[in-house]
């Protein structure tokens, strides 16, 4: 009997950890979605809208994650359970976006600028990092950070991914993206400026870091979004139902 419930048990815990953590190969897009407090100046429609469709990679049906930065009291904000560009499936993996500066605590409404740009949901609202010298944007909305540190979590440990960053549009938007010992600056582009790292990968905790720095000849850098392309953890109900059968079963074998 006791041979047999071992066996069971093996053969549970075998399930376990093969529906625990499956990684399946796809994308994950998240758009920042602004919102100014100017709305006087932006338009009661002041909030931005999730974009849909092809960026850097991806195709025409995809669909991102919206991430609002609408939150006043911090300058760190995380997006966590980002969906894969399918719209339904969930993984374990979250964006953090923090802004950092020398001279105050900025928070994001200080920060944020939305609706400057003509075009689709993916290019009207971004996040502005200038560098101190800039006395345009010094100032501007109450300060402008001068770096942001992006952290993508949940990802595979040792895993290897993709990740393209879409930096606003034209010469003067492009910033400088450090991953790694990697320094990119954004290319220009007509209709959206990218920085790609190919082949990162996450340390031991299942995480990719890096920043956005102000371009040092403009003294400006966007930060619109990011597209990631790779192996995501991806969670599975089922798993805490095998974890019950063996509890269950550990129970009846101790009454016996």
């Amino acid at each position: 009997m006791r041979h047999g419930f071992k066996i069971l048990s093996a053969a549970l815990l075998g399930s376990l950890f093969g529906l625990s953590s499956p990684s399946m190969a796809a994308i994950i897009s998240v758009d920042i979605n602004g919102y100014s407090p100017q709305a006087a100046r932006f338009g009661p429609d002041a909030v931005g809208l999730t974009f849909s469709g092809v960026a850097q990679i991806g195709s025409a049906l995809d669909v991102w994650n919206g991430m609002p930065i609408a939150d006043f009291t911090t300058n760190t904000l995380t997006a966590p359970s980002l969906k894969l560009t399918d719209g339904t499936t969930v993984t374990t993996v979250s964006f953090t976006v923090t802004a950092v500066s020398q001279s105050s605590p900025y928070l994001f409404q200080d920060k944020i600028v939305a609706d400057w740009s003509s075009g689709n949901d993916l290019m009207t609202d971004y996040l502005v990092v200038a560098s101190a010298t800039n006395a345009t944007f010094a100032n501007f909305f109450g300060g402008i950070p001068e770096q942001l540190i992006l952290t993508i979590a949940g990802l595979n440990p040792g895993g290897t991914y993709d990740l393209h960053l879409i930096g606003g549009q034209g010469t003067s938007h492009r910033g400088v993206f450090t991953f790694g010992a990697t320094e990119v600056t954004a290319s220009s582009g007509y209709s959206l400026n990218t920085a790609s790292f190919v082949g990162l990968t996450a340390n031991v905790n299942g995480v990719i870091s890096g920043t956005l720095d102000a371009n040092p000849v403009t003294e400006l850098g966007l930060f619109n979004g990011f597209q990631i392309e790779g192996a995501f953890p991806i969670p599975e109900p089922a798993s805490m139902s095998v974890l019950g059968l063996i509890g269950v079963g550990l129970m009846g074998r101790r009454r016996v």
